[in-house]
């Protein structure tokens, strides 16, 4: 998979990031992208989850990736502003 670099707003309106019709959650990864734009930390998301705390770090390593996004603000901010959850 080519990664995607994110953009800065361009004429069009977009924000930053790729197009949502890019990337390819998964269901968990989309549950863990809510949570975390719900503000939760890593071991709040892992009980909620019923999951490890590394499960969840896997699961945000795979978000970072296939966004080309750095930090979990950046997917927060990418997803609200692109209404993916």
């Amino acid at each position: 998979m080519t990664p995607v670099i994110p953009t800065t707003q361009i004429s069009t309106g977009r924000l930053f990031g790729p197009w949502p019709s890019e990337v390819h959650l998964t269901p968990r990864e989309m549950q863990a992208l809510r949570l975390v734009t719900e503000g939760d930390e890593n071991w709040a998301i892992a009980q909620t989850m019923g999951i490890s705390c590394s499960t969840v770090k896997l699961h945000l390593h795979n978000i970072f990736d296939k966004t080309g996004l750095h930090n979990r603000v950046s997917i927060a901010v990418w997803a609200v502003r692109n209404n993916i959850l």
